[in-house]
């Protein structure tokens, strides 16, 4: 009887886990993508050394993008294996992965683009992306965009995550249910 439970609990568990690994390297490539954003953004106020510093700027970006992208990874396997433990409707559970990735995207994004940091100092957000458009600062709009690109981005792995989590929890559930010889 232990056996079985403890057949059907892994069933379950490297999938999960395979949702987080496949979240974070992503963000990891998604952290150095946005690193030369970074880069390109700002060459000119980069100090000398500039190869220091240059690493230093790609190196915290993968790490912010492993920790954003990680994060989300997270969120959905818990949301995966508390809330949804078997998938009736791939499509709504799909969506439901998309919407828990956008709001830990939301809720986890860096500075400037907060919106908590912008209502700290009194600006509506519609208000400061008017102005940055209009003194199209050639620093900020890239990464401007750059943001919401990341947050497009995260989405769609989720996307991609989550189909591959239907397929691997179906293949490792119908492997665990398979009989046995004895």
């Amino acid at each position: 009887m232990w056996a079985n439970r403890k057949a059907s609990a892994m069933w379950r568990a490297v999938p999960l886990a395979k949702i987080v690994l496949r979240m974070a390297t992503f963000g990891a490539l998604l952290g150095a993508s946005l690193g030369l954003v970074t880069l390109i953004a700002f060459a000119s106020t980069v100090p000398a050394p500039k190869s220091h510093y240059q690493l230093q700027i790609i190196l915290s970006g993968v790490k912010d993008g492993v920790a954003l992208a990680g994060l989300a990874g997270i969120a959905m396997a818990l949301y995966a294996g508390i809330i949804h433990r078997t998938v009736h409707k791939p499509a709504h559970f799909r969506f439901a992965m998309l919407i828990v990735a956008t709001i830990v995207s939301f809720a986890v994004v860096q500075h400037p683009f907060h919106i908590v940091t912008l209502s700290e100092f009194g600006i509506p957000l519609a208000e400061w992306v008017l102005w940055a458009f209009r003194e199209a600062d050639p620093v900020l709009i890239p990464l401007f965009i750059a943001t919401i690109a990341k947050h497009i981005a995260i989405g769609l792995m989720s996307l991609y995550t989550t189909s591959r989590y239907i397929r691997d929890a179906s293949s490792s559930f119908s492997k665990s249910r398979a009989p046995t010889l004895a």
